[in-house]
């Protein structure tokens, strides 16, 4: 895996630990200021010192890391107590404001055709982001039998704004999936309402879900997400931006 440590050291304890691993690794090492581009890494290792409330030097290389599946583990330096909870809260806000602002700029550049970004549920260790097409999900949620699926799980409303917020309201209650989720995803309510009454079991096949209606279909659609997927990614690794791959 082709790695970088990068570093944001305002006293220079966070340039000496990342050097020190850079030694000890083989990994190179740079600071957030001279990193121009990472597009080429797999993996990045960001020291960063705490300071003035957030981690030094995050908020721009995050910039670089947009639109990117580069894995990226976070080593924040200081001499604030890790067990104290104002720090620690200090940080999760720190990085909490910057997850909202890249998804308001996500937003704004993809409303426009369509498709639209919302977080669904913060967790210590993730965040659940729902990328959908506005028009797409609301024709899904108007399908013969959802709306009673629905009903029957406390939503009042099948607009998709609506029902999105009891979505948020239920994920919030657990740490699992609510089963309704699938009619969020696209999934046939057949297929819903089978994984619910058969418990996720004696499913004819899986792929993206799993199926209990219309095997034939089904398949089709899972082989052509499979092709999807694959084009987009060989686009994207090809240099093509989240913006131009997305279509009206």
């Amino acid at each position: 895996m082709k790695s970088l440590i990068i570093y944001g050291s305002q006293y220079g304890t966070a340039k000496a630990y990342a050097t020190k691993l850079s030694e000890i690794t083989e990994i190179p090492c740079i600071s957030y200021e001279n990193i121009k581009d990472i597009k080429d890494y797999e993996q990045i290792i960001y020291f960063g010192g705490l300071y003035a409330g957030g981690v030094k030097g995050l908020k721009n290389t995050f910039r670089l890391l947009k639109n990117s599946n580069i894995k990226t583990i976070l080593v924040t330096v200081g001499l604030a107590d890790v067990n104290n909870k104002e720090n620690t809260n200090n940080i999760k806000a720190s990085l909490e404001k910057q997850l909202e602002k890249d998804m308001a700029e996500l937003n704004l550049l993809l409303n426009g055709k369509g498709i639209k970004i919302q977080t669904l549920r913060k967790s210590k260790k993730s965040v659940l982001i729902y990328v959908y097409r506005i028009d797409m999900l609301a024709k899904d949620l108007m399908k013969p039998g959802v709306k009673e699926v629905l009903t029957y799980y406390g939503y009042d409303s099948t607009e998709p704004e609506k029902a999105i917020e009891k979505l948020k309201m239920r994920l919030s209650e657990t740490t699992e999936f609510p089963h309704e989720i699938g009619l969020f995803l696209g999934y046939p309510v057949g297929d819903v309402v089978g994984f619910i009454k058969n418990k996720g079991k004696n499913f004819k096949c899986c792929g993206c879900w799993k199926v209990y209606c219309d095997q034939c279909e089904a398949e089709r659609r899972f082989e052509l997400f499979n092709k999807c997927t694959r084009i987009y990614m060989e686009q994207w690794k090809a240099g093509k931006s989240v913006l131009k791959l997305t279509v009206a």
